[in-house]
């Protein structure tokens, strides 16, 4: 298990989220700014409880934004610091390989352009199916684990 910090804000329950901006041609500032926010992003999460509480505390402003401390535009007691507990354990998952995938897709309903595919395969082309096509057979049940 491994243990995060973040914040909260208190009113409402929500885990604020970190969002990038590139600063392109902007002298005197950070390549990448970041502030935290609820809605869309990825949850803002450090190592140290202290690290969180000093960002409650101390938003940054943008030009010198980082990940470690971002901006945000809220009050220090409308946020508090919480733990998160994150449990990150391999699984044995699989995917079809290509062969696979074309056998799958294509073998039986389009049996020359199977052959013609494998034929690009064995000449070393580099090929891939996308992860639509990958949902597409798992929905029709033509691939499980």
């Amino acid at each position: 298990m491994t243990i995060k910090y973040g914040l909260r804000i208190k009113e409402t329950g929500e885990i604020l989220k970190a969002v990038a901006a590139l600063n392109e041609d902007c002298d005197f500032c950070v390549n990448i700014s970041y502030t935290i926010r609820p809605g869309v992003g990825i949850e803002w999460m450090v190592d140290a409880p202290t690290d969180a509480e000093y960002v409650r505390n101390n938003p940054t402003e943008w030009y010198n934004a980082s990940y470690d401390t971002p901006e945000h535009g809220f009050k220090p007691d409308d946020l508090e610091v919480i733990r998160m507990e994150l449990n990150i354990d391999p699984i044995d998952i699989k995917i079809p390989t290509m062969e696979e995938y074309l056998k799958i897709k294509y073998e039986e309903e389009e049996p020359k352009h199977y052959k013609y595919m494998m034929s690009e395969l064995e000449k070393g082309e580099k090929l891939k199916y996308s992860v639509y096509e990958l949902r597409e057979i798992i929905r029709e049940k033509k691939w499980s684990q």
